[in-house]
């Protein structure tokens, strides 16, 4: 089954992937994110590359970064409804600031989930 930290990481990514100006608020949530899955590792790291590089990029010009460096396949596994039906406030067509609200609430629940499983 999906576990909640994959669901996260993945909503992550997809947020990033469809609204790169959000670099400056995730950089640091997706740079110490550790994913089970090797390709969507690499395509974090991509990810943070690409934009470390020109953070003005815009959707579509960090999705053809990422393509021509082989991630087709994984891209379309973020950017789909897999990922949207969790997560539907990372799709692309979302106001930014609904975005970045989705995604606050998500880690804070995810971390207050994570602090209780851990005892305390």
């Amino acid at each position: 089954g999906h576990s909640g930290a994959r669901i996260v990481q993945h909503a992550l990514l997809a947020a990033i992937i469809n609204h790169p100006q959000l670099f400056d608020d995730l950089e640091e949530q997706i740079g110490q994110m550790a994913m089970q899955e090797q390709r969507l590792d690499l395509l974090r790291q991509a990810v943070l590359d690409v934009l470390g590089e020109d953070s003005a990029l815009d959707s579509s010009a960090l999705r053809g970064h990422l393509t021509s460096r082989g991630f087709e396949s994984e891209l379309a596994v973020l950017l789909s409804d897999a990922v949207y039906v969790h997560a539907g406030f990372v799709r692309p067509d979302v106001e930014l600031h609904k975005v970045q609200e989705g995604c606050a609430d998500m880690l804070a629940s995810w971390q207050n989930r994570a602090a209780r499983t851990a005892g305390g």
